[in-house]
Parts: structure tokens; sequence; C-alpha cells
């Protein structure tokens, strides 16, 4: 066999079965999401658990205004 970038290159023939775990170094595999590291972001906000666009910065806050002042906005 020859180990190269990770990956195992090369056959294995026998009449057996083998068994056994395969590990990697120090490598421990982690199913958890929130756990992860380098998680990508949005706005500097981490990506993890539930956000809404608020919790994203995506738009900014609304100010509401009147009818008179979208008139004089679209010239009406």
């Amino acid at each position: 066999m020859l180990l190269m970038s990770n990956k195992i290159i090369g056959e294995i023939n026998m009449p057996q079965q083998l068994q056994g775990n395969m590990k990697f170094g120090n490598y421990q595999p982690n199913n958890d999401y929130n756990e992860a590291k380098n998680k990508p972001s949005i706005n500097d906000v981490e990506l993890k658990d539930n956000k809404t666009a608020k919790d994203l910065k995506l738009q900014d806050e609304m100010e509401e205004i009147s009818n008179i002042e979208l008139d004089e906005i679209f010239k009406f």
C-alpha cells in the first residue's frame, strides 16, 4: 500500500474478511455542525444554530412613511 495525500492507493487480496477501524493521525470525526471549526459567516455573524435575517444583519430597520411622503417620492 502507498499513502499519498490521505488517500490509500493499492489493493488487498485476502480470502479472509478484514475487520477493524482505520485512523489517520489524531483526526476525530464530529457530526455536530455547531461544534465544527471554521464555520462560514455572513456580515461577521457565524452561521450556527437558527439565525434570522435580522440576526444576520441582512436588512436595516425599516422606517414607516406616510402616503403623502410616498406621493412626494414618486411625484404623484
